[in-house]
């Protein structure tokens, strides 16, 4: 299911950004570590094909947004880069490495 969402993020989506919450909420916790790994992954792909379009037609009302999903992105790859799980730990790390 996570492939598809990323695979047809742009085109089926209206407002990917949307999912981003669904995508690091804290019940993930409870999925298996390849899981969780797989949904961060997945957020960030979600986040820079939103953000990407934000560019296209950018207006500066769209700063709070942008300001606040990152924010809350951040805030959960803090929370799960102390995961019990190395899978999880390492896929934080890459992801925060490539931001």
């Amino acid at each position: 299911m996570v492939d598809i969402l990323t695979h047809y993020s742009g085109r089926e989506l209206s407002d990917p950004q949307k999912l981003l919450p669904y995508l690091l909420q804290p019940e993930v916790d409870n999925l298996g570590p390849d899981t969780i790994a797989i949904y961060v992954q997945t957020a960030v792909k979600v986040f820079g094909f939103w953000a990407s379009g934000l560019a296209q037609r950018w207006e500066t009302d769209d700063l709070n947004a942008v300001k606040h999903v990152v924010g809350s992105i951040i805030d959960r790859l803090r929370e799960l880069a102390s995961s019990q799980h190395i899978e999880v730990q390492e896929r934080v790390r890459r992801t925060t490495f490539e931001m």
